[in-house]
């Protein structure tokens, strides 16, 4: 309601509405303040304009709420005068607006916040969610008698200070008020002495459509007493019955007989009570406004009295609060209206409800009820908010993300059970489990009428009853899948810390605070889950839907909360993820929401859980997708998620193998091995592992002349040795490790190749051939060893104890810097070594003194780790230096990709403490299958991951040996396009061509797909027709 008061006229202004019809409470008052209160203002507003027309033509003031007259009393207006609780209050009233609530009857029955079922139920506490304080501070409240006084501050909770005790306008109305002909028995054909009866059943919470079948079973035989009784029969129904399908096909067939009439309840009845000669009644309060307005023959149809599904509950004992002849069938009924039973005493039983239900009943109601609301004040009490969270991944969340992370956990588990389970059922728990839950959660929904009941939440018993069922379990077994669930749920359960602290916080500060839950498992178990993530949490009332078959998905859990709680609260605020249950639901009731969005997997996680369907895979995408949620940057996810599986595994797995062999010392080589040393460091020291580690500097680069003992390699001639990145002349004299001068000396016939800016593979292959046979280059070079292994021979003294038991964890490669380094130790050392290296995967097997284990065979290239390894602040060691007697190794520092390299510093670690913590069911099988699916991954999808694109493609590394640093998926530009137009590769070097495609623009992509897909296919067939037509020519000639 607005705050703000438009400005209006010295009269107080009162608005009247009584639902869709003239009638009732609001309607007499309305017409005595017309007729003796000319200093109020008295209109009437409602939604319908056939009944404001009918007011106006009656010669009253009436709009409907949202014309334009309308708004602007209702800006206006100072009282509000009603005859229910409101459901919905104008948002243009003034916060200043008294409602007068007149009511519209006494009675046995619970009303509003008593009504425990029903189609009612849930708009009545909606509109007290939405309401209450302003029905308490607001709204005065009409009783007309010491017991009902009390009834009524039972049934709506209302402040005894906004009570007004008097009786009711409609039963002190003026005769000579109507707003219709009252010549009802004329309009029927039927004589002035003609009998009124009047039948008005109440309102039926559940049987709103097939209740006239049961009232009325045979028509014929009461139009035949009503013949002869000469008696006009009027039904007078709920409009909410009104569809009821019997009623509707009496009124079609029989509407126009002279003996029966099917009320408008358009028109107000109590205008001719004063007609009635008997009354039929049941549960219904017009009982009471009967008895006020002077009918003293009543007949108590209750055909269905105590039947469940009759009514609401009684608040007082219906038959010592009514009087009247009882019929509990048609044929009684029929009876009584054929021979009246007059019983002595009436007049007594009269006297005694009227003192019940109208003792505050007076001549001057009107003016009562008139002057207690304008001295009325408007109340501003502030009420405490009721706080409630949804528990799954609202306040906890499973590791595992997903339920289906659990039933893996069983799935798993029973591979190993020593219960024997059908084959089929042990390697497809997983989705048996759910297919269970799902028929049986389909059933539910299906079988309301069947099972009796509206309830709709299933019990965890009741899941693994219906497994045992269908796979023919023993009672054993089912036991047995059931303790395995709950204990996978409880292994698997863990805290959404903020959440908590929020929640928490609020019950400290003495909030009203709740836990709702749409979850089959039991009470007990989920009071087990809250104690172990927070013991606070498991002392806040918990509503649970296997508790109370009630769920939030229908509404029905918070109506439970509501009445539980006995609501009293200025509003109510619910906290969840389900956008069903927990918004939209909650929202429909008048309920506050805060959406708290469930974490799902993303696309690489999602990928993970398929490869790997297994609960240590769901765990680890799980703790992925909960890091994903605090990461700072993108590339913090990326270290921790992708950086993380191309490492962690293989060191791990190496680390433990090594440790089997009795392995005392673990060396790591620079430079790949600075983030390994890391990974292991971090690994010794979280498992407290017997492990010793060092880090020594060294190289392909440096290594393989030097080991060059007694004779060249040929390794260092082949495709993949010296001289596999020959660019320009500067890089031909480093791979030949010669200066200018010693290459004019050695190669006077290569002298061409100073002029030389792009060494051709022609030009290469000519200088491969001239120094593999150029016996001075050989003695050269050997010399040239031997004199840089001097050095070498010293570092290797220094940092290598050769009497222990030590290996190298190496990353990937063919094995060759392994036989180097097997040369320079033995020349070191004076004798033969046993060198064993650890190998993501080597191209070499063991070999000799050098010994390789490797962890994957996947023959995945894993050329793009090299750009991870490059992100370290030096280059790769090319040589080694004297520091007086001490020989160092010569590190040439970088410009790196900082951000990268400390990320990885700090996050390797971190991802290490929370991985290995998690409660893993094979570790083994984990890491190799991690390892496996993050390359095959990157082989596969990297170009779709915007972790990878923006991350990973722009780093630059030196693959090859003596080649320049690039980045590894350079973007394209439009104009490096255009050469790819004319038949020419595109003009930029990239290793992975969809990456860099993914980092360019939407144009350059179209473009480098219509040339695939059009342009390459007509350049390739238009070389074809030029070949055939260069042989066509030449065969001519």
């Amino acid at each position: 309601m607005e705050k703000n008061l438009a400005k209006k006229a010295t009269k107080e202004i009162w608005l009247f509405n009584s639902g869709s019809t003239f009638s009732g409470n609001p309607k007499w008052l309305f017409l005595y303040i017309r007729v003796h209160r000319p200093d109020i203002e008295a209109y009437w507003i409602c939604d319908q304009q056939d009944l404001v027309k009918k007011i106006r033509k009656l010669g009253h003031p009436a709009a409907t709420f949202r014309s334009l007259q309308g708004e602007k009393w209702k800006r206006q207006a100072d009282v509000f005068v009603v005859d229910q609780v409101k459901e919905h209050l104008p948002i243009s009233f003034p916060s200043t607006i008294k409602i007068l609530n007149l009511w519209h009857g006494v009675g046995c029955k619970t009303i509003e916040r008593g009504v425990k079922f029903g189609e009612l139920r849930q708009r009545i506490y909606q509109k007290h969610i939405r309401y209450y304080s302003v029905y308490q501070n607001n709204q005065l409240f009409l009783v007309t008698s010491p017991l009902m006084e009390k009834h009524f501050q039972e049934q709506i909770a209302i402040p005894d200070e906004n009570l007004i005790r008097a009786g009711y306008p409609a039963n002190s109305r003026e005769s000579d008020l109507t707003t219709y002909s009252h010549a009802i028995k004329a309009s029927k054909g039927l004589p002035d002495d003609a009998k009124i009866i009047l039948y008005a059943p109440t309102y039926r919470d559940r049987s709103l459509t097939n209740f006239f079948g049961k009232a009325i079973p045979d028509i014929a035989s009461l139009l035949a007493l009503l013949q002869k009784q000469n008696a006009l029969f009027i039904f007078k129904i709920h409009p909410l019955m009104a569809q009821d399908p019997i009623y509707q096909q009496l009124q079609a067939n029989y509407s126009n007989h002279p003996n029966l009439l099917f009320w408008d309840n358009q028109q107000d009845i109590y205008e001719i009570f004063n007609q009635v000669d008997i009354a039929i009644v049941d549960y219904s309060s017009i009982f009471y406004d009967l008895l006020a307005s002077g009918v003293k023959s009543f007949i108590r149809y209750i055909f269905d009295y105590k039947e469940s599904d009759t009514m609401r509950d009684f608040a007082f004992d219906y038959l010592d609060m009514t009087f009247g002849t009882l019929c509990y069938d048609f044929e009684t009924m029929l009876l009584a209206l054929e021979a009246p039973v007059v019983r002595a005493g009436v007049q007594t039983d009269i006297d005694r409800l009227e003192t019940l239900f109208w003792e505050y009943d007076r001549p001057d109601n009107c003016e009562k009820i008139i002057t207690a609301t304008q001295c009325f004040q408007i109340k501003n009490t502030t009420f405490p908010t009721l706080y409630s969270f949804d528990i799954f991944d609202t306040l906890l969340r499973r590791k595992t993300l997903e339920p289906l992370g659990v039933f893996y956990y069983v799935q798993d588990k029973l591979q190993n059970s020593p219960l024997e389970f059908p084959g089929y059922f042990r390697d497809n728990y997983q989705r048996i489990r759910r297919q269970a839950e799902a028929q049986l959660r389909d059933y539910y929904r299906k079988s309301t009428s069947l099972r009796g009941s509206d309830l709709l939440e299933i019990q965890l018993e009741e899941i693994f009853a219906r497994l045992q069922t269908l796979y023919d379990l023993t009672t054993e077994q089912t036991d047995y899948l059931m303790e395995l669930e709950l204990e996978g749920e409880l292994q698997t359960i863990e805290g959404i810390p903020e959440q908590i602290a929020a929640c928490l916080e609020l019950k400290q500060r003495g909030e009203t605070v709740v836990l709702i839950s749409d979850m089959y498992l039991p009470e007990t178990f989920m009071k087990q889950l809250l104690r172990k993530v927070h013991p606070e949490l498991a002392e806040l009332p918990l509503f649970l839907s296997s508790t109370t078959g009630e769920q939030k998905s229908t509404k029905k859990l918070y109506l439970r909360v509501f009445e539980s709680l006995d609501y009293r609260f200025e509003k109510w605020i619910h906290h969840g993820d389900n956008q069903h249950a927990d918004i939209k639901m909650a929202q429909s009731l008048g309920i506050e929401t805060v959406f708290c969005p469930r974490q799902k997997f993303e696309q690489y996680e999602r990928a993970l859980v398929n490869r790997i369907p297994h609960y240590d895979g769901y765990l680890t995408a799980g703790l992925f997708a909960n890091y994903r949620t605090k990461a700072r940057h993108s590339s913090d996810y990326y270290i921790y998620a992708f950086v993380s599986m191309y490492f962690v595994p293989y060191v791990h797995w190496a680390l433990k193998h090594a440790l089997q062999q009795g392995t005392e010392t673990v060396y790591f080589l620079s430079r790949d091995g600075h983030y390994l040393k890391l990974i292991a460091d971090t690994l010794i020291a979280l498992k407290k592992y017997p492990l010793r580690t060092k880090y020594l500097y060294g190289s392909r680069k440096a290594w393989r002349i030097p080991s060059f003992v007694e004779e060249i390699d040929e390794e260092f001639f082949s495709p993949f040795g010296n001289f596999e990145a020959l660019t320009d002349f500067d890089s031909v004299l480093e791979a030949l490790c010669v200066n200018e001068e010693t290459f004019d000396r050695l190669f006077p016939e290569l002298n061409h190749l100073k002029a030389c800016t792009n060494i051709t593979l022609t030009e290469k292959q000519e200088i491969i051939y001239a120094a593999k046979n150029s016996s001075h280059y050989r003695d050269f070079l050997l010399a040239y060893a031997k004199e840089k292994r001097i050095c070498i021979n010293q570092y290797f003294q220094q940092e290598i104890n050769p009497d222990e038991k030590f290996v190298f964890i190496e990353y990937w490669g063919r094995g060759y810097t392994q036989d180097c380094f097997n040369r320079l130790l033995a020349d070191a050392f004076g004798k033969p070594i046993q060198t064993v290296f650890y190998y993501a995967r080597s191209i070499y097997p063991s070999h000799g003194l050098s010994i390789r284990h490797n962890f994957n065979p996947n023959l995945t290239s894993l050329v793009f780790v090299e750009a991870i390894f490059a992100t370290v602040p030096y280059h790769s060691i090319t040589a080694y230096q004297w520091d007086k007697t001490i020989a160092r190794p010569v590190i040439d520092y970088k410009e790196n990709t900082a951000g990268l390299h400390n990320g990885i510093q700090a996050l390797l670690p971190e991802f290490i403490a929370d991985f290995y913590q998690l409660p893993l069911l094979d570790e083994d099988a984990l890491e190799r299958s991690l390892f496996d699916f993050a390359i095959d991954y990157f082989r596969t999808s990297a170009y779709k991951n915007s972790y990878i694109i923006e991350n990973f493609a722009p780093l630059k590394d030196s693959v090859r040996l003596h080649a320049k640093e690039e980045e590894y998926a350079p973007c394209i530009r439009l104009r490096d396009c255009l050469p790819k137009l004319a038949g020419r590769p595109i003009a930029v070097q990239t290793t992975n061509m969809r990456l860099s495609l993914a980092r360019s623009s939407r144009l350059v992509r179209l473009l480098y797909q219509i040339e695939k897909k059009w342009l390459e296919k007509a350049v390739r067939q238009l070389k074809i027709r030029l070949r055939f037509l260069k042989r066509k020519l030449l065969f001519r000639s």
